[in-house]
């Protein structure tokens, strides 16, 4: 085949492969200089790429899955038999892998056009944890009985040695219109926006789901569904992200808090699955078991933000977006902690309706850069919360889980100093709080003080938390 041509395969014997060595021998080959790309075929457990092919089925919905064992970055796809086609590339840092259909995003090499759908079908692609869907019947990617040829490479999948590898946090002011914020450090996954006067809520935002979907974690609206905003425009940077014009992430003069973070082995992974209805496992490549994972349906139905951990019972979960203590019902997660591998949901419709989609962020503990863990409170000022970290949280969030308490969140981009603390709750509307002193930095992590504004340490109660260096 051809890369500048959308024409199918054909035979001439100009190019010979034989273990380790390509031989040129002729056919349409002419006499020159050549030059070579080549790229490896790794199926083995930490492989980065893979090249293959599927056969179409037509279908659309419900076209062919291709399982790689991993989630891919970058896609190049093309029509190998009966027939022309072209050639489309996929990336997510353009957002063009993504978990869900939506504007086309693929580029031709055959082609000087700009980048679109694949005839007109938006998305002819979507990712998972473990390979990529073909979704839609179009013959040049889907055609019953054709054969298609891909390479597929995977997302990065180093274990960071430092907390600034995967979280930062913004404080800026909105502006109301198109541009770009920067100084993030990193080529962002989920991006969570708060309004520090609550008036635009708390919306986490992520690259798997495309920017622009939100969903909303604290007040009245916090069980809606996915709903779209121009606010937060585009991930497709690889320090920050863009804004737009809409309100949610971007209303002019507004003051923001972005919490910003990086998924990578051992610390942060995401997946977005379809409900069964049935108990059943989910494939995750967080590369470790989540010890903290956060649900939450997309559509078609409303329902609450649901939290599981490991510093709780597997029977136990707490909801996001209240301030209630834990529940215990075994049909959230079916009696099963997550493993390395997968992570189990039971029968209940807030995790696992038949067909509804849902997302999942997962966080474990990494050595000197993230850690979840629980503590008991001894009601002083000045309770030590080791985490292992050389130079202090950057990010902190704690819930009480034998008694009410909201979701509380501290930031260094605040400020988490020796004074008063600026503090959100991510299950309510509320302003942010700025008048007390509720937790002191600590080289080892973080300190909490009982006070009253968040009764974070009140003697015998328990609490859970999640705090990046």
């Amino acid at each position: 085949m051809y890369l500048n041509t959308t024409a199918a395969e054909t035979t001439d014997g100009s190019v010979t492969l034989s273990g380790t060595t390509l031989s040129l021998i002729g056919g349409t080959i002419a006499n020159g200089t050549y030059v070579v790309y080549a790229w490896a075929h790794d199926t083995s457990t930490n492989g980065m790429i893979q090249c293959g092919s599927y056969t179409g089925n037509g279908a659309q919905p419900g076209g062919p899955t291709i399982t790689l064992g991993w989630e891919p970055q970058y896609l190049m796809v093309k029509r190998a038999t009966t027939g022309t086609g072209d050639w489309f590339v996929n990336d997510n840092l353009r957002e063009g892998l993504r978990s869900v259909d939506g504007v086309g995003s693929e580029l031709s090499p055959d082609s000087t056009g700009a980048e679109g759908s694949v005839a007109g079908f938006g998305k002819g692609f979507t990712v998972k944890s473990t390979g990529f869907n073909v979704v839609h019947g179009a013959a040049t990617i889907n055609n019953n009985g054709d054969t298609y040829i891909y390479m597929a490479i995977r997302r990065p999948n180093k274990p960071p040695t430092s907390g600034t590898q995967v979280y930062n946090a913004i404080a800026r002011t909105g502006t109301g219109s198109a541009g770009t914020v920067t100084g993030v450090g990193f080529a962002l996954d989920l991006l969570i926006t708060s309004d520090r006067s609550q008036s635009f809520f708390t919306c986490p935002e992520d690259r798997l789901r495309g920017a622009g979907n939100y969903l909303i974690t604290g007040g009245t609206n916090s069980s809606g569904v996915e709903g779209t905003n121009a606010g937060i425009s585009g991930f497709d940077t690889m320090d920050g992200f863009r804004v737009g014009v809409g309100n949610i992430g971007n209303a002019s003069t507004y003051n923001f808090i972005n919490w910003c973070f990086k998924r990578a082995p051992e610390v942060f992974d995401q997946i977005c699955y379809t409900g069964t209805g049935g108990a059943h496992t989910e494939t995750h490549n967080l590369g470790a078991a989540p010890e903290f994972w956060i649900v939450k349906i997309r559509t078609p139905y409303q329902q609450y933000w649901v939290v599981g951990s490991t510093q709780m019972a597997n029977t136990d979960f707490i909801l996001m977006d209240d301030f209630a203590k834990q529940y215990t019902d075994s049909s959230y997660w079916n009696s099963t902690y997550p493993t390395s591998s997968g992570i189990t949901f039971g029968t209940n419709a807030r995790v696992n309706y038949s067909g509804s989609s849902y997302v999942a962020y997962l966080f474990a503990t990494k050595a000197g850069v993230s850690k979840v863990g629980s503590y008991t409170g001894d009601g002083t000022a000045g309770k030590i919360i080791d985490c292992g970290f050389s130079a202090g949280a950057r990010f902190i969030l704690i819930k009480r889980t034998d008694d009410a308490g909201h979701w509380y969140v501290f930031d260094s981009a605040r400020g988490i100093v020796a004074a008063n603390d600026p503090h959100l709750s991510i299950n309510s509307t509320s302003a942010e709080v700025t008048d007390d002193d509720s937790v002191d930095p600590t080289a080892s992590g973080f300190i909490v003080n009982q006070v009253a504004a968040t009764n974070i340490n009140v003697t015998n109660a328990t609490y859970i938390f999640l705090a990046f260096a």
